[in-house]
């Protein structure tokens, strides 16, 4: 990610991370994704396995069903607020999981 551009708010968000989910949210094209897919990249992890996107169909199916990746490290969701259930998902992904994982929901423009 070479024309990545360091957020003010990413060293919060990275100390957070690790003891608690974090909600990214604010105005369209603000670079709330980006921030999400760099911290995960920097953290060693991979991107393609660790993004979910509500809006793409696999991805929704993935979160349907509850299937996310397995072993510790970030997950990212994408759009998560779109789905009817999330709040009860992602609950229940941070109460079973939530010592290995590393949960960033990237809400859609506030």
């Amino acid at each position: 990610m070479a024309d990545y551009v360091d957020r003010y708010i990413e060293t919060t968000v990275a100390e957070d991370v690790r003891r608690k989910m974090v909600f990214i949210g604010g105005p369209r094209q603000s670079g709330k994704t980006t921030l999400a897919k760099h911290m995960c990249q920097v953290a060693g992890f991979d991107v393609h396995t660790r993004y979910l996107n509500w809006d793409a169909a696999e991805d929704r199916e993935f979160i349907i069903r509850e299937r996310f990746p397995a072993g510790a490290g970030y997950l990212i969701l994408d759009e998560i607020h779109k789905y009817s259930r999330w709040r009860q998902v992602v609950k229940g992904l941070f109460d079973k999981r939530g010592d290995e994982l590393q949960v960033f929901e990237r809400l859609g423009t506030l």
